[in-house]
Order: structure tokens, then sequence, then C-alpha cells
């Protein structure tokens, strides 16, 4: 057994790094949850620019759709309505180019697609000038070319390549968002065994300790009721 001070001394040597590991792996707890948090983050920002790349296909749709009940009805209300609709595609484009200002791959597919856009917006306003200048007869002739259908057909298909992208980037960022959780997890666990063995041994050695001390300390009080007895007897 190891004398008195040195069994102390290991066993509060113990406790104190026990305490240490328990520190160290707090602060690395927090740093994962930081990159935890940091993924979390990127995760919601792939939907939200999903949700505004679907949205900019919408919004063309929408001034498609408007500028039609114009030609139909000769109606103001809805040009001023398809005019919106024109004006929120481009809002929608520009908080799209904010959003992915931080990936260079999105930002040359939202170039296509705002040239795109334009190319569509471009169209639709030759055949409202012809509709109000010429009457609805041009304006038809100017749809039966097909170039407005194709033009659609090119924004959907540039709006695809740009969800796919966003996709491959959501899956890898999904991918180290499921890593950095069982990294904590796991990690967790791990320092928390490893830190409560120390802290059991050094806590056994002080109990120990304690015990040994007070065995002593009823030894001597036996040993002076003994001689307070044995002077009691002498006298």
């Amino acid at each position: 057994m190891l004398p008195s001070k040195t069994q102390i001394t290991y066993g509060c040597l113990f406790i104190i790094a026990s305490i240490a590991l328990l520190v160290i792996t707090f602060c690395f707890s927090l740093v994962n949850l930081a990159k935890t948090q940091e993924s979390a983050d990127l995760v919601a920002h792939s939907y939200h620019v999903r949700e505004i790349i679907q949205q900019v296909y919408s919004d063309i749709r929408d001034a498609e759709r408007t500028q039609r009940g114009y030609l139909i009805t000769d109606d103001p209300v809805y040009l001023k309505l398809y005019q919106k609709d024109v004006s929120n595609a481009y809002q929608t484009i520009g908080q799209l180019q904010h959003l992915i200002a931080d990936n260079p791959r999105q930002e040359r597919n939202l170039s296509r697609l705002a040239q795109l856009s334009q190319d569509r917006v471009v169209g639709l306003n030759q055949v409202t000038a012809a509709r109000d200048h010429f009457g609805l007869e041009a304006a038809k002739q100017l749809i039966l070319t097909k170039q407005g259908m194709n033009k659609m057909q090119a924004i959907q298909d540039q709006v695809q390549i740009m969800l796919n992208e966003e996709a491959r980037l959501l899956a890898t960022r999904r991918n180290n968002l499921d890593h950095y959780r069982k990294i904590i997890y796991t990690s967790s666990i791990i320092f928390f065994l490893i830190a409560l063995t120390p802290l059991i041994v050094g806590l056994v050695l002080v109990r120990l300790e304690i015990a040994r001390f007070r065995a002593l300390f009823e030894e001597k009080n036996r040993y002076a009721e003994q001689l307070e007895q044995s002077n009691q007897e002498l006298e």
C-alpha cells in the first residue's frame, strides 16, 4: 500500500486530471457544436436557395399568364399585373444572386438564367407592343413562331441545372451535419468515460486515506480512554 501522503497526493492528482479531461471534453464539444450549427445553417441555406430558384420560373410563368390575359381582354388591369410579375421576376433574380454569391458555379448558372429570363421578357414585350399597335392577329403571329415557348423550355432546363447543383451541395452539407453530430455524440461518451476513470480512482484513494485517518483517530481515542482508566486505577 502507498504511504499516506503519497496516496492522498495521487488521489488529488487523479481528481485534477479528471477535471482537466472534462474541461477538454467541454471545449471539444463546443468546437464541434459550432461546426454542427454552421453545417445546419448551410443546409437551411440550400433549401432556401432551391425555393428561390423555383420562384424565378414561377414569376416568369405568372408574367406569361397575365400578359396572355391582357392580349385576350385588352384590360389594363392585366397589363399592370404583367408589369408587376416582371418586376417580381427581376427582384427574385437579384435575391438569388445575393444568396449564391459564394458559389462561382451557381453564379455562372444564374447569369445564364438571368439572360434567358431577360430574353423572354423582351419577347413578351414585343408581343404586347404588336397587340397595342397592330391588333391581336399580329400578336398571334408572333406567338405562333414558338420562340417564347422555346425560351420558356430553356429557362426550365436552366432552372433544373441550378436545382441539381444545389441538390448536390445539399447532400454534401447534410453529410457534414451528420458527421459532426456523430463526432459530438461519440467523442463525448469516450471522453466522459476516460475522465470518469481517474476520477473514480482518485476518489477511492482519498476515501481510503480518510478511512485510515478515521481508524487511527478512533484507535487513539481508545488508547486515551485506556490510559485514563489506567491512571484512575493507579490513583
